[in-house]
């Protein structure tokens, strides 16, 4: 593990001494092994044989999250494979935990190791002795993977890295590395990362058993060979080693054909094992790219992990796609060659639209780590809407500037909807295939669909998984309109139809005037037959069809927060137990249908999203409601037990909350004491105070400490605030941390600002423009309601308007020699064939601008 030499290490003379003491010997040697994470000592004795001092890096090393506990981790590695028969390992010989000793660090001594480091020997090594070398570890991993363990995590004791879901484990060890990549503001493609893991985590929960992993092991100053032999006789790192599945380790990246021939059969047979392994190439990938930039080296392959990280993206993006078992980068490739998007350009655009009824274009941009998220959504959209002559396209803004300057094409992607070239309007459904499919369906179809046959109302009733049929008499003007005037509010979420005949309202068992609402779950339909207007009719609509319990996710969050009702959520870990808790409190949701929604959530995929809520992360199950019009959080006061949430406990909470009798949770930060900086802090605690005075202009960031791009804007906005110094009995520049106040806003992406202009607080507006000062500045001026202008100020006309987003400054930081060196040598194999799937390198893409993926 390459990195900087240290520049505060322990007196020499105290570690002769604490290696004399430990190993009983007077003739201790101690030499510096340079080149590895942690401080490493090699203590020869003059037996033939050594070990190995290890204790913490200088300060100046920067560290990933999941390096700060490696010696703990290693200590308790090497106590478990201990009692292992026949598995030949080093043996803990002393540890210190604490700092109070001699070397004013903690430490270990490990050992006895008998032969030579790999890397010292290598170069004079044959081919044949390295391949020999090879076999081996293939048998020594193969060994490792033998011993089981009792839970998925860390092997210690205690550790709250521990649990019987793989899924779960490698979901946090991803999850580490990630949010080490946004501290650094490096542009990878965080979102599509996360949302790839989402959609595999069933391969993940095929491995039941905990086994033991060695995750870097490759490396070839890790090994220790005997030099005769050419046999691997020992690691001298278990620092990675935990309870997880073998296949995780950095060996299997690319392993060559010896340490095949030695471990035995490879983990690329049926489906669930080649999402894995490349889920596991992602991993390792990303990691090596995140290392570069926070420890560098001299020698980078940070640009072939990249490449390697696209490969595995590619891969993982098609599988999700096609279900194929076996599908090479080849295939994948002559895949994104029969794509049933179509690539417009200025030349074919206009002439595309009026050849057909009904458009839907993404206006992209090649970098756009959202556009990146979006492909193969869109793809399989298109495919599936090819049958039904709806076209969508594609515009690269990069290349067609002067189409998407017509288009007023301002972020990316952008998706509008054309009919003709003069009959354009957003798309406003979700990002998912099926989303896109069903809000395109709706498109497509008059507001009201005219039912004129039994046949054709059958198969009205499937079109869709909520649709709203109208029985009217054809003289009943006052019901027709209101139906119809509801359908062109809510087309865009409903499918609408109507029949003015009696013998089809007889057969579906209603008198006119009548609304059936056909869904395809719960109890089928529901029927509206009073108080015709438009307002309860899309009250019935929206209420009716919501399922008695549903689940929460990307595509069904934002219908949630529509609904106009509070929202409760059962957060658990394994569909079997949300469907159990849904089971159990089934009667509480009927009985309290249109009074609020009830909601299971995939707490391994979303959990995150509890912390929002006020309940603890990880703890699981857990229950919670949510006023989704006033944004205020109800979390159940017990969580981590299935016995927390019986139906007597959540049944007597809801109730309370129904009848006004349960406190709003309210999550703050202490209130400053003092205002120091530019722009005013914000808490909880007194955001009606600040926010809310409506004497002032108030404007408010809302961000989150880990976002990149709130970092990026930080400095501007502290300059921002400057300007606003000799105003501010008038104008107020604030920021709120959302993540650790609750806000009466929803925020749906950090940074969130909005401007509370005096005079009209219940009214905020939302900034959308550059984040520059000077269109912060006219903003301000154009929205604001007392119109000061500073825009003459010579630090606004300092910022220039340079737009520095996308434009992070590299945090310093190191790569690992032998994970690169593999991935390396994978990227050379796979480069050339990724051209079809994978093309954008992830050389520039976007940060990620929330952890809470719904």
């Amino acid at each position: 593990m390459p990195i900087d030499k240290s520049r505060h290490s322990p007196d020499p003379s105290a570690v002769q001494r604490v290696a004399a003491n430990a190993l009983q010997s007077k003739t201790v040697k101690v030499e510096r092994l340079e080149g590895y994470l942690y401080r490493t000592y090699r203590l020869t004795t003059g037996k033939g044989f050594f070990y190995l001092l290890r204790c913490r890096p200088s300060n100046s090393t920067r560290l990933l999250r999941h390096e700060e506990d490696r010696l703990d981790e290693e200590a308790c590695a090497l106590q478990s494979v201990a009692v292992v028969p026949r598995l030949v390992s080093a043996r803990l010989i002393d540890y210190h935990a604490a700092n109070n000793n001699a070397l004013g660090s903690k430490y270990l001594i490990t050992g006895p190791y008998s032969g030579a480091v790999f890397a010292d020997v290598e170069p004079s090594f044959s081919r044949q002795a390295l391949a020999s070398v090879d076999r081996s570890l293939g048998q020594y991993v193969r060994q490792l993977a033998a011993v089981t363990g009792p839970a998925f995590g860390s092997m210690r004791q205690g550790s709250s890295f521990s649990s019987s879901s793989w899924t779960k484990i490698f979901t946090l060890i991803l999850e580490s590395v990630i949010r080490n990549g946004e501290d650094a503001l490096i542009n990878l493609p965080y979102d599509g990362m996360r949302d790839l893991l989402r959609r595999h985590r069933s391969s993940l929960d095929k491995i039941t058993q905990p086994r033991l992993v060695v995750m870097e092991l490759s490396a070839d100053d890790d090994l220790v060979v005997d030099v005769r032999e050419h046999q691997v006789t020992g690691l001298m790192d278990y620092s990675t080693a935990f309870w997880g599945d073998p296949f995780l380790s950095d060996c299997f990246c690319k392993p060559r054909e010896s340490f095949v021939e030695g471990f035995g059969k490879l983990p690329n047979g049926d489906r669930d094992e080649r999402i894995r392994q490349y889920l596991y190439v992602l991993y390792h990938s990303l990691l090596a790219v995140v290392r570069h930039h926070y420890r560098p080296a001299a020698e980078s392959t940070e640009l072939e992990a990249r490449r390697v990280l696209t490969a595995a993206i590619g891969q993982l993006t098609a599988l999700t796609r096609m279900k194929y078992t076996a599908l090479g980068l080849l295939g994948l490739a002559a895949l994104a060659a029969a794509s049933d998007v179509h690539d417009l350009t200025g030349a074919t655009f206009d002439d595309f639209v009026k050849e057909n009824d009904l458009v839907l274009a993404e206006f992209f941009a090649p970098w756009c780590g959202h556009c990146k998220a979006l492909a193969p959504e869109y793809e399989e959209a298109a495919t599936e809407l090819k049958s039904k002559s709806i076209a969508l396209a594609k515009i690269d803004c990069t290349v067609e500037e002067e189409l998407c300057k017509t288009q007023d094409v301002s972020g990316y992607p952008t998706l509008k909807i054309f009919r003709g070239a003069s009959n354009v309007q957003p798309y406003g459904g979700p990002r998912k295939a099926q989303a896109i499919v069903s809000y395109m369906t709706k498109q497509s179809l008059p507001s009201v669909s005219l039912l004129h046959s039994a046949d054709a109302l059958e198969e009205f009733k499937t079109a869709d998984k909520v649709v709203l049929v109208g029985f009217f008499a054809k003289d009943d003007k006052t019901s027709n309109a209101t139906f119809e005037e509801t359908a062109d509010e809510l087309r865009d979420s409903y499918l609408f139809g109507a029949t003015s005949d009696p013998a089809l309202a007889k057969a579906e068992g209603v008198t006119p005037p009548a609304v059936v609402l056909y869904k395809t779950f719960d109890e089928g339909k529901n029927t509206f037959e009073e108080g015709f207007t438009k307002d309860t009719l899309s009250h019935f609509a929206k209420v009716s069809s919501t399922p008695i319990i549903g689940e929460v996710g990307p595509e069904t969050y934002a219908g949630y927060m529509a609904a106009g009702i509070p929202l409760a959520y059962i957060f658990a870990e394994t569909a079997d137990e949300r469907a159990s808790l849904a089971k159990t409190l089934k009667p509480i949701a009927e009985a309290q249908k249109g009074k609020l929604s009830f909601a299971t959530i995939d707490a391994t995929a979303f959990g995150q999203h509890a912390g929002n809520l006020n309940l603890e992360v990880g703890k699981w199950p857990a229950f919670a409601i949510q006023d989704t019009q006033k944004n205020q959080k109800f979390p159940f006061g017990k969580q981590g037990s299935a016995s927390d949430l019986s139906a007597k406990s959540i049944g007597k909470f809801v109730e309370d909350f129904v009848a006004g009798n349960v406190e709003a949770s309210v999550k703050s930060e202490p209130i400053p004491e003092k205002q120091d900086g530019p722009v005013t802090v914000i808490v909880a605690k007194n955001y009606q105070e600040i926010v809310m005075d409506n004497d002032k202009d108030v404007l408010v960031e809302f961000y989150a400490p880990w976002c990149g791009h709130c970092k990026a804007l930080a400095p501007k906005y502290d300059e921002l605030a400057g300007l606003y110094k000799a105003h501010s009995d008038k104008i107020v520049i604030a920021k709120v941390d959302a993540t650790a106040n609750d806000v009466p806003d929803e925020i749906q992406g950090f940074p969130t600002i909005k401007l509370f202009k005096a005079g009209s607080k219940d009214s905020p507006v939302d900034y959308s423009g550059s984040r520059t000062v000077d269109d912060l500045v006219t903003f301000i001026r154009d929205n604001g309601s007392h119109k000061i202008d500073v825009s003459g100020a010579e630090a606004a006309s300092a910022e220039g308007g340079v737009e520095t987003e996308g434009m992070p400054q590299q945090a310093p930081a190191a790569t690992a020699s032998g994970v690169a060196g593999k991935i390396a040598d994978a990227a050379k194999g796979v480069a050339q064939e990724v051209v079809g799937v994978a093309k954008e390198a992830l050389l520039d893409d976007e940060a990620v601008e929330s952890h809470d993926e719904l």
